[in-house]
């Protein structure tokens, strides 16, 4: 996962935190470190979801993206996923266990669909942030991969 997806992703569960709450901010940003801080106030569980893959090896990658937005923000994670397990229902109580009061479903996709449907069908009352979707880093990790993919390539004998 890149890190500016994993920025892009704190970003719309940050914006899902704040709909409805007190007009003070769910999250901020802590100037000595640079990461996102949660406000006093309820404690949230983010449950990472992504498609899932009959691959153990590529879930496992993909719960990276839980760890990897938890070392950023201080957040507790779970991962799930849309098409596998753990189901969303599963990391919604293992979230519980672990004490959060409030869950929010952060979808690791570009864009709403059938699967992201499929999650807010599991759990309609449980808040889901938005899909990465238009999200200013979004253009600057297609225009680095495309460079990267244009790079002249050497040939050897």
């Amino acid at each position: 996962p890149d890190p500016h997806l994993i920025i892009a992703l704190r970003d719309r569960i940050a914006a899902a935190m704040a709909i409805g709450s007190d007009p003070r901010p769910a999250a901020v940003t802590d100037a000595a470190t640079g990461r996102l801080r949660r406000m006093t106030g309820p404690r949230w569980g983010i449950a990472v979801a992504a498609v899932g893959s009959s691959s153990a090896a590529a879930n496992t990658r993909t719960g990276d993206v839980a760890r990897l937005l938890t070392a950023m923000t201080g957040w507790d994670t779970e991962i799930c996923f849309a098409t596998t397990q753990p189901t969303v229902d599963k990391a919604f109580a293992r979230l519980r266990a672990r004490g959060a009061e409030r869950i929010l479903v952060a979808p690791w996709f570009l864009a709403p669909g059938l699967l992201t449907d499929r999650l807010r069908d599991a759990l309609p009352l449980v808040r889901h942030a938005d899909t990465i979707g238009a999200h200013p880093l979004l253009a600057e990790v297609a225009l680095d991969r495309y460079a990267t993919a244009a790079l002249p390539l050497e040939l050897t004998a």
